[in-house]
């Protein structure tokens, strides 16, 4: 696809409205910032065979009241990251251009290639800065505004839920309920530093909310 500027939709970063280069627009096709090549999604509700109506629990009026009505839930979320815009605050073509990206080195990775469970926020960074030189004065670089091999990290994050029904006669139910978000505390490292003048180039600027949870009650009638 083609794109001319736009916003990394995962650090933030505005990186122009116009291509660089009118005269090479070859080298403005690229992805998408909002490419997102493998994505899996779930949501599921299950209500526990239990209490009234089943095999278990059935039968006895305490056990059926305490176990029935319950119902467990989930979303579940698993894709890849989007791609990265490198660009440079350092804009020496003095042009109406209203960004400029670095100079690609040859035979670098652009990505250090560590995981996101061994990432350290402290002193590890997504991208590799010597995959990249800075363009001399007046002279338009090489690099291509997003790369395949060069995203943000992935999205894993699991949300559930577990639902107690309640009647309350013909008309009224009460429902009891437990969530939690992120359940296992994934920590996803977010607004990544994409300037390539930056001291902070590939680091980490931010992460993804750790688990939460909350408690409710609902009143239906």
């Amino acid at each position: 696809m083609t794109i001319r500027g736009g916003a990394n939709l995962q650090s933030g970063i505005v990186v122009g409205n116009l291509p660089e280069n009118v005269y090479n627009l070859r080298n403005e096709r690229s992805l998408l910032p909002n490419d997102v090549p493998q994505a899996f999604v779930a949501a599921w509700a299950y209500d526990l065979p239990v209490g009234s109506g089943h095999r278990l629990g059935g039968r006895n009026p305490f056990a059926r009241a305490l176990l029935g009505g319950w119902t467990a839930s989930a979303t579940q979320r698993y894709q890849a990251g989007t791609p990265l815009q490198i660009y440079t605050s350092n804009n020496n073509l003095l042009l109406s251009n209203t960004v400029q990206r670095p100079n690609i080195v040859a035979g670098q990775n652009l990505q250090t290639g560590i995981g996101i469970g061994s990432f350290n926020p402290a002193t590890d960074r997504r991208i590799t800065p010597d995959a990249f030189s800075a363009p001399l004065p007046f002279t338009f670089d090489n690099a291509a505004p997003t790369y395949w091999s060069l995203r943000n990290f992935p999205v894993l994050q699991e949300d559930v839920a577990l639902t107690k029904h309640i009647s309350l006669g013909d008309r009224w139910k009460l429902e009891l309920y437990g969530q939690s978000f992120n359940v296992a505390n994934r920590h996803r490292f977010t607004v990544l530093v994409t300037d390539f003048s930056s001291a902070s180039f590939g680091k980490q600027g931010g992460s993804s909310v750790g688990r939460y949870v909350q408690l409710g009650a609902k009143i239906r009638f």
